[in-house]
């Protein structure tokens, strides 16, 4: 089972690396990225005190972080959290990871919430709040 179904999560963000995608250049990619880490940063407080406070059945809560290997190499992305305590995340890795070595979907990860990229919260429907740069970086791929 891959991690999409495994974590209720959209399949068409699944097994996709942002590595790839941000090779792009130009001032107006800079802005933007950066105008979506501000807007990341200051819903996030939001997101994550809905967490705590127990979303509805069928929701989920995923958090975007960067894993890094012993080569150097590094890779973002989704974890499905299970815990936030005391500034650290705990979940399991719900990307197919292709870049790093030493990782899999499913894995248990923790990481300190200063880390956070981005986040996102699925529902059954389909339909995602949040993951803003995401969103972004997929209109640039089109």
């Amino acid at each position: 089972m891959d991690g999409a179904r495994r974590y209720g999560f959209p399949a068409k963000r699944i097994g996709w690396s942002w590595v790839s995608h941000c090779a792009g250049d130009g001032v107006e990619f800079v802005i933007r990225s950066e105008f979506l880490v501000l807007l990341t940063a200051n819903s996030y407080p939001g997101a994550r005190q809905r967490f705590l406070s127990g979303l509805p059945r069928g929701q989920n809560f995923f958090l975007v972080t960067r894993l890094a290997d012993a080569k150097g190499h590094w890779e973002q992305v989704f974890i499905h959290v299970d815990a936030i305590v005391d500034g650290q995340v705990t979940g399991a890795i719900a990307s197919d990871v292709r870049i790093v070595s030493g990782f899999r979907a499913g894995q248990l990860y923790k990481f300190p919430e200063s880390e956070m990229l981005d986040w996102l919260i699925t529902s059954q429907d389909g339909s995602e709040e949040g993951n803003f740069v995401g969103k972004f970086l997929d209109t640039q791929s089109h």
